[in-house]
Parts: structure tokens; sequence; C-alpha cells
């Protein structure tokens, strides 16, 4: 159970990566859309892949493969305004919650005492960036 908390926390944490790389801000620490301009086929990027209708999977893919296309800021926006259009934002916001919960529950699921899951909630927390 607890290998099972580890891994899904650790794709929580994943995800909520993917989805600051393109909807943080400076806080965040790493360059606004950095998976974007490298092309990276992160959640929000397969899922839209996954749901867009031919022109949009078209301008996707030239966003992503194509450096020359535009200035880099108007890829990053195209990008975000497409991932937008087709709700993946919401999608993976859910998904990170979804990880989260799985997560938890391994915990509660175990036999531990009850302050050592306490410790492991307070420690997912943080990862997350949540205070509960």
């Amino acid at each position: 159970m607890v290998y099972d908390y580890g891994l899904f926390l650790g794709i929580a944490f994943q995800l909520q990566d993917d989805y600051l790389d393109t909807f943080g801000d400076d806080s965040f620490g790493k360059r606004i859309g950095g998976d974007i301009l490298e092309g990276k086929k992160t959640f929000l990027v397969l899922k839209t892949l996954e749901l867009a209708n031919a022109s949009d999977l078209k301008t996707l893919r030239d966003i992503l493969s194509s450096r020359e296309r535009a200035t880099e800021e108007d890829r990053i926006l195209e990008a975000r305004k497409l991932f937008m259009h087709y709700g993946v934002h919401d999608l993976i916001s859910a998904e990170i919650k979804n990880y989260i919960d799985l997560a938890f529950d391994c915990i509660l699921k175990t036999d531990l005492p009850k302050k050592k899951k306490e410790q492991f909630f307070a420690f997912g927390n943080y990862l997350m960036g949540r205070n509960k």
C-alpha cells in the first residue's frame, strides 16, 4: 500500500507539473510553456490530440513541431487556447485530484498508527502545495 501511495502521488505530482508548466505563473520556478516549446507529449497534449478535430490536430502538431511557425509566446498562447477549448485544463485538474485521493486512500487502508498516517498526508499535501 505504501508503494502505491508513492506511485499515485508521483503521478499527481507529474500531472501538476505539466499543468503548471502551461498555466502557472512566475512563482513556478520554470519557464512557462517550456513543455510546449519542446514538443513534450504531456497529458494536456495527448488529451487534446485525442479530442481535437482535424484542423485543430494539425494546428497543435504544428505548434509542437515547428519552431519557425510563430513566436514562442504565440505558440504557447495558441496551445493554451486549444487546451482550454477542449477542456483538458479541467480534465487534468480532475486527474490530479483523483490520483491524490488514490494515494491517500492507500494510506487509509493500512494498519499504520494514526500519527504515521498523518505524516503521510502532511507530506502529500506539502508535495502538492495543498494545505488541508
